[in-house]
């Protein structure tokens, strides 16, 4: 039991190393950008979307799409 734990460690290990790591690019805003949670000023709208997220409910629903943006 005791060997069997380094094992499975370092398979687990091992699994996540050969996973490729996401790559995020962020952009520099054309304009100004005022945080308050709308997202309505033109520099979003030039930026692509980043990453396929999804949003869990942890208590009850489905995911949900995420979309984001880095400025």
């Amino acid at each position: 039991m005791l060997l069997a734990c380094p094992v499975l460690l370092a398979l687990l290990a091992a699994e996540a190393v050969a996973q490729p790591q996401p790559r995020y690019d962020i952009y520099r805003a054309s304009s100004r950008v005022v945080i308050d949670a709308r997202l309505d000023e033109p520099a979003w709208r030039k930026v692509p979307p980043a990453g396929d997220f999804q949003f869990n409910r942890w208590k009850e629903g489905g995911e949900e799409s995420t979309v984001v943006r880095m400025l």
